[in-house]
């Protein structure tokens, strides 16, 4: 039987069912490849996804570590959970590296592919370890030049009649961050009933120089051997003053080389 419009239908059918097996039109790429238009549209998505993410990490990275740099100038040392009382070396905020270097590797996987998520996401992960290595050199330097200031409040405090956590918690007033907050630190815990020795072992390790372990050192001696506290810290004063210059003539020439 033939319809009025002059189609078979057997015919109409064998076309439906010839255009149903034909392939799903592909677009070739530059290499050579066939990908469908679809995977086209999912890997814009993607693209768009890790790219509006990653400003979003970078920002939640930079806001932890300036959290922590605040919490280091208030004088609120940044405790570790592991190790009971260990703390944060002074001025040494924590840089979230693996959220930089996932951002990094999120904003490359967006614009170039897998080769550029790992090159970006190697270098952001770099990139805060170089930071706080800078930003660490800086600050023991800065930490150095308020030694030779903390040793003489402590020593004027001594020779007023106070006692050393007295001198101590004048110190902290007089000098600032980040080593004053520090020394009140110290005065406080002294006051709670903590020994002098145990704080003062604790400001050491957390002033990690050999000029905050030289302060310390005489500290203590001094407090276990009895005798004249202000003259040597005098003395002392002369020391930090001889070793801050010399090492400020290193860094010149070392600059100038």
């Amino acid at each position: 039987m033939v319809r009025a419009d002059g189609g078979d239908p057997g015919a109409r059918r064998a076309a439906r069912a010839a255009r149903s097996r034909r392939p799903r039109r592909l677009v070739r790429t530059g290499r050579g490849r066939r990908r469908s238009p679809g995977i086209r549209v999912i890997r814009s998505v993607i693209a768009a996804s890790t790219a509006a993410a990653a400003p979003l990490l970078a920002g939640l990275a930079f806001g932890t570590a300036e959290q922590e740099r605040l919490l280091e100038r208030s004088g609120h040392a940044v405790r570790a959970e592991r190790g009971g009382r260990a703390r944060t070396p002074l001025g040494d905020a924590r840089w979230p590296s693996p959220l930089f270097g996932l951002g990094a590797a999120l904003t490359g996987l967006a614009l170039g592919g897998p080769v550029a998520a790992v090159l970006l996401g190697a270098g952001g992960a770099a990139l805060p370890v170089a930071l706080r290595r800078r930003r660490r050199a800086a600050r023991s330097h800065e930490v150095q030049a308020q030694l030779v200031d903390a040793v003489a409040v402590l020593a004027a405090g001594l020779r007023a009649g106070r006692s050393l956590p007295q001198s101590l918690e004048l110190a902290g007033s007089e000098v600032g961050p980040p080593l004053g907050p520090s020394l009140g630190e110290v005065a406080d815990r002294v006051g709670l009933g903590e020994p002098l020795d145990a704080a003062l072992r604790d400001w050491e390790e957390r002033i990690g120089s050999a000029d905050g372990r030289l302060v310390a050192g005489v500290l203590r001696l001094h407090r276990r051997t009895g005798g004249a506290l202000a003259p040597a810290l005098d003395d002392l004063i002369g020391t930090l003053r001889a070793r801050l210059s010399g090492e400020r003539e290193l860094r010149g020439l070392t600059s100038q080389a």
